[in-house]
């Protein structure tokens, strides 16, 4: 097996680890409250996942706003600015 094929395989294990332990959790009658810190503390290696996943998510949603902004006009854009800027 190829070292990439070897690592998405260790990946792919991974990630269905994650998603098990997810779902036990999510299915558990006794679990009155999702406590969605305790779901990311206790499950390895999701902290880690999440984080990773909202900073690419980030960089999507920037690069969306960039492409947007360019189309608008120099007025637009000061009454953007004045809606975020303290």
């Amino acid at each position: 097996m190829a070292k990439t094929e070897e690592n998405n395989s260790k990946e792919i294990d991974h990630l269905n680890s994650m998603l098990a332990a997810v779902m036990n959790y999510l299915t558990d009658e006794t679990v009155e409250e999702i406590d969605f810190d305790y779901l990311l503390d206790s499950t390895e290696g999701l902290r880690q996942w999440w984080n990773e996943y909202e900073e690419r998510h980030k960089k999507e949603i920037a690069k969306e706003i960039k492409q947007s902004l360019e189309g608008l006009s120099l007025k637009e854009l000061q009454q953007i600015k004045k809606q975020i800027t303290p």
